[in-house]
Parts: structure tokens; C-alpha cells; sequence
């Protein structure tokens, strides 16, 4: 059976129950995300991360949240790339806790799960080392109902964004072989990508999406992530303006 990890904060159990309610979490194992605030008593974003590179592609700098979101993710890779029993060439399945499952009818408890494995199969033998499951720009009819075909697409095939980069990384399959060439490389080097900065640390040429999408993030739920991100833009912009 496929192995799936799923990322929750310890002090947001609520989010975990909610994820655990829908049809095909039984296989996802809870990952304990690494907390903004125990960084933030640390301070330094140095310490984690390799700052002056993040920050030549993306000048406002990285905020403490995205650091330990790219952490959190991190420590599911290394659990896959250091599990002895998932095969190198395997697929993994890594969802962050607001993540809604498609199709989300109860009736068919195991669809979810079925195409996730259907989709590692057909990609067995092909040189895809990660397929997005979700996209945070979608249509209503991008998402999975659970009728018709699944399709896999190198280009994006919902047409709303030009890359894969900053596209949510709340679910997606990796291979392990992927996991473990990202591991040896932070042996001798820090993180510079967020966790959905896909192209980072794998080829463009080894991604892949679905359509229709097989999850989504709801509206109501929180994200301290967010809204630092957002406190940080409008900081620089402020800042760039002042300068000017």
C-alpha cells in the first residue's frame, strides 16, 4: 500500500481530526510540522536556511512561517528517503492538513485512494519524479467529482499559471529516489525554495499534474503562513516605496 504523510502543527490537533474524517486519510501517518514559533525563539533564519540565494530570486527575503512550511516538508522527505522498506522507485503521497481529498463522497470511500495508486503505476517506468495533486489557482471544474478519466499533463493543464512554482504544496506524490537526491544535497547545503517552490529541487521536466485536480484548500481555514507572507510583502513594498 502507497505511503502518505500528512503535516500537522501539534498545537492544531482540530486540523488533524478534520483531515482524518475524510474518505482516504487512513493511509497518511501525522508528520509533526515544525513550528513558526519555535524558530522564531531562535530567531535566525540563517541558522535554517540559506537567505541570500532565497532572497536574489525573491527580494522581500523568506518570513519564518515559509522557512519551517519548507522544514516540515523536509522532514517528510527524509523520512521517506531513510525508510527501507518503500522502494527507491516508489511514490509517496505528502498533503498538508487543510488539504480536502476528492472525490469527497462518502459512498466510494476508496476512489481517492484507487487513483492516487492508478496514477503511480501508469508512471512506473517514465522519468516523473513529482505529480501535483493540487493547485491553489482552479476552476470548480478542475476538481475531481470522482466520474471520468484522470489525465497527466507535463504543461499546466488548468492554464492559470505559467509555472509550478508557488502553486500550494498541500498535496502531491514524490518518488523516493527524489527524496533521497534532495537529503544528500542539504548535507552539505542549506534549503533556498519554499515547499511549493517545485523547480527548485526537481527538473521541470519531472513534473506532472492532474487534471481534474484531486484536492483543494477551503476558504475557511486559517493560515498563519498566509498572513505573515502578506505582512512581509506589504513591509517591502512599504519599504521600496519609502525609497523612492
Amino acid at each position: 500500500m502507497m505511503r502518505g504523510y500528512v503535516i500537522n502543527l501539534d498545537r492544531q490537533p482540530e486540523r488533524l481530526t478534520h483531515f482524518y474524517q475524510q474518505p482516504g486519510s487512513e493511509i497518511f501517518q501525522k508528520v509533526s510540522a515544525v513550528d513558526r514559533k519555535v524558530l522564531d525563539i531562535i530567531g535566525n533564519k540563517e541558522f535554517f536556511f540559506d537567505v541570500t540565494t532565497f532572497t536574489q530570486m525573491i527580494p522581500r527575503g523568506p518570513t519564518m512561517g515559509e522557512i519551517a512550511c519548507t522544514l516540515s516538508h523536509i522532514k517528510c522527505w527524509q523520512l521517506i528517503a531513510l525508510d527501507e522498506s518503500i522502494d527507491e522507485d516508489e511514490f509517496c503521497l505528502i498533503a498538508e492538513d487543510d488539504i480536502t481529498l476528492l472525490p469527497t463522497n462518502k459512498n466510494t470511500p476508496s476512489k481517492f485512494l484507487d487513483v492516487v495508486s492508478d496514477i503511480a503505476k501508469a508512471l512506473e517506468d517514465m522519468p516523473v519524479e513529482l505529480v501535483k495533486l493540487q493547485m491553489l489557482s482552479y476552476r470548480e471544474s478542475n476538481l475531481f467529482t470522482g466520474s471520468g478519466n484522470i489525465s497527466l499533463s507535463k504543461s499546466i493543464a488548468t492554464g492559470l499559471d505559467a509555472s509550478y512554482d508557488n502553486t500550494g504544496s498541500a498535496l502531491y506524490l514524490i518518488r523516493k529516489s527524489l527524496t533521497q537526491a534532495i537529503i544528500h544535497k542539504l548535507k552539505t547545503k542549506k534549503p533556498y525554495w519554499l515547499a511549493d517552490g517545485f523547480t527548485k529541487f526537481c527538473n521541470p521536466e519531472n513534473i506532472m499534474m492532474t487534471l481534474p485536480l484531486l484536492g483543494y484548500i477551503q476558504d475557511n481555514f486559517s493560515s498563519d503562513l498566509e498572513e505573515e507572507r502578506i505582512q512581509q510583502i506589504q513591509a517591502y513594498m512599504q519599504n521600496t516605496y519609502d525609497k523612492i
